[in-house]
């Protein structure tokens, strides 16, 4: 009979060997803050012999930072960002903007709950405070380290020799006009099962959504590319937790049953490579056109005009200024980018668009026109089209100054041959609109003051008019009539606008006035006005809503039947 053997006083501890297994895994940055001091759970004597050759003959990840200051880790980054820049262009072509949005990677949250997790195994005394000050210190650490390789990864994809943008203004390049923004969100291959409490804290914070418009029906600006990267990966069924949101969430909550079942989850993932997924937002920063319009026709609009005819939406019109403009400015552009629509808001509800902004606006039936070259009235000679800017929001290409003449004769159907052959009181040959040739970027202040600016304009009509009663036969006579100028007006708010706007009185001003006859009924009535005047309401009084009125002071029925604004001057 043979005797039992007894017991192998080398037999493994499991859990030591796990922990050991981890341990020399590490990186050499990582092995230091687990290794300040000797293992109180260690004891070499109990190692099994595998487990005494694991530095040797471990190659993986470090568990703890899964390779973050690795060369792969870099490459695989700017892998990824490259790929994500490609609808932009060369990176040489681009700048990136380094101020307003700064490259930013967003590093995962087990991370920190790897750390812990082996800290807390590591040394059972560290706790509480102790604990989540080294925690908190390792993810000043990791955050530090992720904007030093995004922007390294950025700076490194541009060449160091690249004019990209020399020969825009200055402040394009101070505002970072046109500049590419990059968000980069790291996702691990292999994630942890992580406690459910860690998710009660740190959520996503809401951003706020701007609307073009209140009509669902017309396509709208909304959304931001940082939430719609996200919203994008949870439909992918990927959870994003970052590094902030292991900061809000009570890592020492997590129980010693939780820390084995890292450890043995950090062990399997050790024994096989493993690396991030890299998910990419780029995306194109506002840049500002400015220019000035004029339109020939009454049936053009200044927006896309619709209205509600027994139940039906349609559309009056012909086009509108706005559908002259854009198109040719997205497509000399390089189009809008459609990567970054956030598929959590509804379909008419888009990221990237070119919005059209005017200084004020005139009626679909009012033409707006240059001053006559020949005038009688010299006053409006500084006068001149309707100011506009085109807001650009995630384009492809930021145009060139070459481009932006393109766009000019695009626009008005002219060439570098006839560009001064155009039509009379209108920059160019389009009779539905034209733009100026000083078409050209603005800075952001000039978009944001456009509407502040309208109060301080003066503008200048041309009406053609009807009175009930014969006129006078001589102009001086008429002129009689009409009084002296500057003239106050009190208009309260007119019945066709009554629907969309408050009833209120509002005192405006009548600068100066000039009327010409044409028969006994028929005459031309040049007037200058304060921005917001309603000029059609001073003619016919608007029912005794506008006080005085070409109406009163002829003490007759007047009426207008056409109106076009002849230009605006500012201050």
């Amino acid at each position: 009979m043979i005797a039992p053997t007894e017991p192998d006083q080398q037999s493994s501890n499991p859990e030591r060997d796990v922990w050991t297994h981890v341990r020399h895994s590490l990186c050499d940055e990582c092995r230091p803050r687990l290794s300040t001091n000797k293992c109180p759970r260690e004891d070499p004597s109990t190692l099994s012999p595998a487990n005494r050759l694991a530095p040797a003959t471990i190659q993986s990840p470090c568990p703890v930072c899964l390779g973050l200051s690795s060369p792969e880790f870099a490459n695989q980054l700017e892998a990824s960002v490259r790929q994500a820049l490609k609808p932009y262009g060369s990176p040489c072509e681009n700048r990136f903007s380094q101020e307003t949005d700064q490259p930013t990677l967003i590093l995962p949250g087990d991370l920190l709950y790897r750390y812990g997790a082996l800290q807390r195994w590591w040394n059972p005394v560290l706790s509480g405070n102790n604990n989540n000050d080294s925690i908190l210190a390792l993810g000043q650490t990791f955050k530090t380290r992720a904007r030093a390789l995004v922007s390294n990864c950025v700076q490194g994809l541009v060449q160091s020799n690249s004019t990209s943008g020399s020969h825009y203004p200055q402040y394009v390049q101070d505002e970072e006009q046109g500049y590419l923004s990059v968000y980069v969100i790291a996702v691990p291959h292999s994630t942890l099962h992580r406690p459910t409490h860690l998710f009660s804290g740190g959520g996503t914070s809401k951003r706020r959504r701007h609307h073009r418009h209140l009509d669902v029906s017309e396509t709208q600006q909304g959304g931001d590319p940082r939430k719609s990267l996200e919203e994008r990966m949870k439909k992918q069924g990927i959870t994003v937790w970052s590094l902030n949101q292991a900061f809000n969430s009570n890592l020492d909550l997590i129980s010693e049953e939780a820390d084995r079942s890292i450890l043995e989850q950090t062990k399997a993932m050790s024994e096989h490579a493993s690396g991030f997924d890299f998910h990419v937002a780029v995306w194109r920063r506002p840049f500002y056109l400015r220019g000035l319009y004029t339109k020939l026709r009454r049936d053009v609009s200044q927006t896309p005009f619709f209205v509600v005819d027994e139940g039906k939406r349609r559309k009056l019109g012909v086009t509108s200024v706005e559908e002259q403009i854009v198109p040719v400015v997205s497509r000399y552009s390089g189009g809008i980018s459609c990567h970054n629509k956030d598929p959590s808001l509804p379909e008419n509800v888009v990221f990237g668009m070119c919005k059209f902004h005017a200084s004020g606006r005139e009626d679909m039936d009012v033409r707006m026109l240059l001053p006559e070259a020949n005038a009688s009235d010299t006053s409006n000679r500084l006068a001149s089209g309707r100011p506009f800017v085109c807001e650009v929001i995630d384009a492809l290409r930021l145009p060139s100054v070459t481009d932006l003449l393109r766009i000019v004769d695009n626009v008005n159907k002219t060439t570098s041959v006839n560009e001064n052959m155009t039509l009379p009181r209108c920059y160019g040959r389009n009779d539905m609109t034209s733009i100026s040739r000083d078409f050209s970027f603005a800075p952001a202040s000039s978009f944001k003051n456009l509407q502040a600016e309208t109060e301080d304009k003066v503008k200048f009509y041309g009406c053609l008019c009807w009175s009930a009663t014969p006129l006078p036969k001589e102009d001086e006579d008429l002129k009689k009539l009409l009084g002296t100028f500057p003239l106050q007006l009190k208009q309260r708010t007119p019945i066709r606008v009554l629907h969309r706007r408050s009833n209120m009185i509002r005192v405006r001003h009548v600068l100066s006035a000039q009327a010409h006859r044409i028969d006994d009924h028929y005459f031309r009535l040049h007037i200058s006005t304060d921005a917001g005047t309603y000029v059609k309401e001073f003619v016919h009084g608007d029912l005794g809503r506008t006080v005085p009125s070409v109406s009163a002071l002829l003490k007759c029925k007047t009426d207008i039947l056409e109106l076009d604004c002849e230009g605006i001057q500012t201050s």
